[in-house]
């Protein structure tokens, strides 16, 4: 219940490491269906364990529970409040399915002030309405907590044979691998994390910091000082009190939603003093299936109507990717006589390949859990004047890491589960396997593109080979040094050679990185390869998929719709300074020395003031110098720092890059002088309900006469994939300005209109509709200055294109159809086009 519970590249890890495991035999397996023996109604969140052990389960929204160990055990019990305890025998070692019925204690519940004739829940339903305002725990202006948070994520369903070959052939260590409280399965842990924090909250002017003053991680695969900041506090926003709650994207109702009538049935089944507090118990569901609302049962204060403990699970028929089960428990404590705040949260998340949970037959997934106990709570503390200067963050854990002040023993508040210790010397164990071992290896390339070989990786992979008509068949050998080699320096390149062209390509890298926060870097680098005009760093500040900006990867090869000619051999040397002030502020200054050299089919053509007619270009190549100071400026932004290389994980608030150009004239012999200025905005906006609103703004203007290749080379697209910032169906070349406004937007309903269709809400397809378009002008006379190639004109006239489209087709692809609204009667450009694109979510 949370926008993120897990980083993207954790996911990735948990369906790559679970593709390699096939099946489970030879334990004790129960399974069931649990009822009301009275209403014969399912009976969800039931504690269901084997006696004498600490296996557990918990039943699932339908009642189904799943259980399997292989320990010896021959009895199983069944637990949930307002029931009697149950106790049955089973047999060892085999698979059984065992469906129960619960019998319902005889409790009275005091008087509730109804309506004849209506739901007795519903009065107490329309009061918490009426008082969550006042018992909102964000109604604080300002608070100071601590709180512990851990974490862990196990691996289910792994066969023996895999086992066997994980602990080389240890048989104790098999068979001593425990269950997951959730699936009941056993788990082989991949990932363990604990962290003591302070948290600082300040609503008006908004301010939230939090500085991890310890931190213990154990994993395969995942870099420990960046996830341990991920499961922080800073990482939380699930609030009940919000009409709507937000998973992976995903708009969720509240049960407590001010339209809980329209989505929820309730149900009063118990009262009792919980915490020394009366409260009544109810049970919610949804009203409706496929639709994201979820399932579950909560307790409330009988006086202030306040939430004080709840227990939730997304509905089975949510629309989510992978996250085939999510449940959250929540403990509220009350501070004072008018305020609440969150005690104790858990999560737990079942990912799985296939729409299974976890418990339905030998499916691969992982099971992630997580707890967070919230402690010494403070209400308008004192602080520094600037304690909130900057972006809200989470203070860097380089601070922390040779500060020994904590005894996790003695601080931690609740004491390590058997589980959690066999967790812990389990990722001892494991981490040391060869199999695990090239399983990271191979997961790292998966999610970096490179191949890890120690000191030096080989990538990426996805460059290795790719043919274009210019240089025929393409070989490259590339790669760069490791994190084990060095964190602070990094130095790599890559040799290429084309059958056709019968050419040698090369360049090399090198960075060095003199603090992490706030970040301070420079970088070197120089090529001589084949590349495309127009291609520059704006894609980079678009950040897209790093296979689909680039023209030399076998993908893009492959995906082509036609060839494309006009490629030229540019020789390019950059270096720059990369100043990060505070938090979501930084700068980068580039220098950039370039030249594009004439090819046979990328001709230079220069205009001679004597004839007033084009001649070939005596130099036969462009070279250009540029200084360029990029302004990138974000609020609020999660930032996952893999040392050389950032990714921004998520932000509500727009993204500005600001990009100051100056050319220099004859300055090493450069042939022009020019300005440039670009700003480039992009937000991906929830829309609660109507799903997410993704959008980008790129206005800019180019001062100074030079060749069209250094004015606006509109981005096109001449490929069969489809490219979310991009014109799809315009062509390389086609169209130039010095004064633009580029514009792309896609709205993505997650379900909202396919999920309605009774055939088609089974698939989980999810429709998208596109609008994107460009408007420019050509204010001086560039076209006196170099020919323009064929069929290269001036944008003086918007461009438009709209589409429709549906993803999440087999859980990867998408399909777009686009319709080109505008310069129809030019010849050879699409008027219609369907396009694909490989792209996962949750």
């Amino acid at each position: 219940m949370e926008k993120k519970i897990i980083s993207k590249f954790t996911i990735i890890f948990i369906l790559f490491l679970s593709a390699t495991s096939f099946f489970v035999h030879g334990q004790t397996k129960v399974r069931g269906t649990i009822k009301d023996a009275k209403t014969g109604e399912t009976v969800p969140f039931v504690s269901v364990s084997f006696a004498g052990t600490t296996i557990g389960a918990v039943s699932d929204n339908s009642g189904i529970y799943f259980l399997s160990t292989l320990s010896k055990v021959d009895t199983i019990k069944f637990n949930y409040l307002g029931y009697k305890e149950l106790k049955l025998p089973i047999k060892k070692g085999i698979y059984q399915e065992l469906d129960v019925e619960l019998q319902s204690l005889d409790i009275s519940i005091e008087a509730v002030t109804v309506n004849a004739g209506e739901n007795p829940a519903y009065e107490i339903m329309r009061n918490i309405v009426k008082n969550k305002k006042k018992n909102n725990p964000n109604k604080l202006e300002f608070y100071k907590c601590e709180f512990y948070n851990k974490s862990n994520i196990s691996v289910y369903n792994i066969d023996e044979k895999t086992l066997q070959r994980i602990f080389i052939n240890d048989s104790d260590a098999i068979n001593n691998l425990d269950t997951s409280v959730i699936s009941g399965k056993p788990c082989l842990p991949i990932y363990f994390a604990e962290t003591f924090s302070d948290y600082w909250y300040r609503k008006k002017p908004l301010g939230k910091k939090e500085v991890i003053k310890k931190y213990n991680t154990n994993s395969i695969g995942l870099d420990h000082v960046e996830i341990a900041k991920y499961t922080g506090n800073m990482s939380i926003s699930t609030n009940l009190y919000d009409n709507f709650i937000f998973i992976f994207g995903r708009s969720f109702v509240s049960p407590i939603s001010a339209t809980w009538r329209l989505s929820y049935e309730y149900y009063l089944i118990d009262s009792a003093y919980v915490d020394n507090m009366y409260c009544y118990h109810i049970k919610f569901k949804p009203i409706r299936k496929f639709e994201n609302n979820f399932v579950g049962d909560f307790w409330v204060h009988d006086t202030t109507f306040a939430v004080t403990q709840i227990k939730a699970r997304i509905s089975e028929s949510a629309n989510l990717n992978f996250a085939n089960d999510i449940q959250v428990e929540q403990e509220y404590l009350r501070l004072n006589d008018s305020s609440w705040f969150v005690k104790r949260s858990k999560q737990y998340i079942d990912f799985n390949i296939v729409d299974k949970k976890a418990g339905e037959g030998n499916v691969f997934g992982a099971i992630a859990e997580r707890t967070v106990i919230y402690d010494n709570i403070q209400l308008n503390p004192t602080v520094p004047k600037r304690f909130f200067a900057g972006d809200n963050s989470v203070d860097s854990t380089e601070k922390y890491d040779k500060i020994d002040t904590i005894n996790w023993d003695v601080k931690r508040p609740e004491v390590f589960s058997r589980q959690e210790k066999k967790i812990i010397e389990t990722i001892d164990v494991i981490k040391e396997s060869p199999i695990v071992k090239q399983t990271e290896r191979l997961f790292r390339m998966f999610t970096s593109g490179f191949y890890n070989l120690g000191n030096f990786e080989i990538g990426p992979y996805f460059n290795l080979y790719s043919k274009n008509p210019l240089e025929g068949h393409r070989f490259v050998i590339t790669g760069r040094t490791s994190r084990e080699y060095s964190e602070r320096i990094m130095f790599g390149g890559h040799v290429g050679y084309g059958t056709k062209d019968k050419k040698l390509k090369f360049g090399g890298e090198l960075a060095y990185r003199f603090k992490k926060y706030p970040r301070f870097a420079m970088g070197i680098s120089g090529k001589h390869d084949i590349g495309q005009l127009g291609r520059n760093k704006k894609v980079e500040f678009l950040r897209e998929n790093r296979i689909l900006t680039t023209e030399n990867n076998f993908i893009s090869s492959l995906m082509r719709r036609r060839l494309n000619y006009r490629l030229s051999m540019i020789d390019n040397f950059e270096y720059y300074i990369e100043k990060e002030w505070v938090r979501g502020f930084k700068n980068i200054l580039y220098f950039n020395y370039n030249i594009v050299h004439n090819s046979d089919s990328l001709s230079f053509y220069k205009y001679s003031e004597d004839n007033g007619t084009f001649n070939d270009f005596s130099e036969k190549a462009l070279t250009t110098k540029e200084i360029t100071l990029n302004t990138r400026i974000s609020f609020r932004e999660d930032i996952l720092d893999l040392y050389f290389r950032r990714i921004s994980m998520r932000t509500d608030y727009p993204i500005f890059n600001i990009n100051l150009t100056y050319g220099f004239h004859d300055l090493f012999e450069s042939q022009t002088g020019y300005y440039k200025a670009n700003l480039i905005m992009k937000q991906k906006a929830n829309i609660k309900v109507l799903g997410i609103l993704e959008y980008v703004a790129d206005i800019g203007i180019i001062r100074g006469k030079v060749p069209y290749p250094l004015l606006e080379l509109h981005r096109g697209n001449e490929t069969w994939s489809y490219y979310s910032f991009a014109l799809n169906l315009l062509n390389y070349y086609e169209f130039v300005s010095d004064t633009y406004i580029n514009f792309y937007a896609e709205h993505h309903f997650n379900g909202l209109i396919l999920g309605k269709i009774p055939l088609l809400r089974r698939l989980q397809w999810r429709s998208t509709i596109t609008g994107r378009g460009l408007y420019g002008k050509m204010m001086q006379n560039h076209d006196n200055v170099m020919k323009f190639l064929p069929g290269t004109e001036a944008a003086n006239k918007p461009y438009f294109e709209v589409g429709a489209g549906v993803e999440n087709i087999f859980k990867f692809l998408r399909v777009e159809a686009i319709w080109r609204l505008t310069h129809l009667d030019k010849p050879d450009v699409p008027s219609f086009g369907i396009r694909f694109k490989i792209q996962i979510t949750i």
